[in-house]
């Protein structure tokens, strides 16, 4: 046994970092056309987490991220608390290419981890040239008519 005179002592604060984790991962989205669709993501980790949100192709490949653009997207992050963040994903206006895969990213310090979820987007069927010279029949044999809005 060794003793040291006189005896010292040091207070110190130890600083743990924990990887992100999504604890509400953002669901799948159907909806028509022109109406907006949301995708929310929920992350926790310490430090807090940074979220990104990507367009991601269905084979995983990163195609862009997705950023605020007026009149088009819409991101809106929040803290939860200390460790908690959360970031909503809006789409306004929302077309047939805004249709495929979203990933919500969650990095800090300690790490990243993902989280994806599908936007569907239903269509209207519309005729944009009318038929020309073509007769169309319904189920019972009768011409049908088109009607040009």
């Amino acid at each position: 046994t060794c003793q040291a005179q006189p005896s010292v002592s040091q207070e110190f604060e130890l600083f743990v970092r924990v990887a992100p984790e999504i604890t509400d991962v953002p669901a799948d989205v159907v909806v028509d056309e022109l109406f907006n669709a949301s995708f929310t993501c929920v992350a926790s980790g310490r430090p807090s987490p940074n979220i990104t949100w990507w367009r991601v192709e269905s084979d995983g490949s990163v195609v862009q991220q997705v950023t605020n653009e007026e009149n088009k997207t819409n991101i809106t992050t929040m803290p939860l608390g200390e460790r908690e963040v959360t970031s909503t994903l809006t789409i306004l206006w929302v077309n047939a290419s805004d249709g495929g895969m979203y990933s919500c990213v969650a990095d800090n310090e300690a790490g990243n981890t993902s989280a994806s979820a599908t936007l569907t987007v239903h269509v209207d069927t519309s005729i944009t040239f009318p038929p020309d010279g073509y007769i169309v029949y319904t189920n019972e044999f009768t011409p049908a008519e088109f009607q040009c809005i």
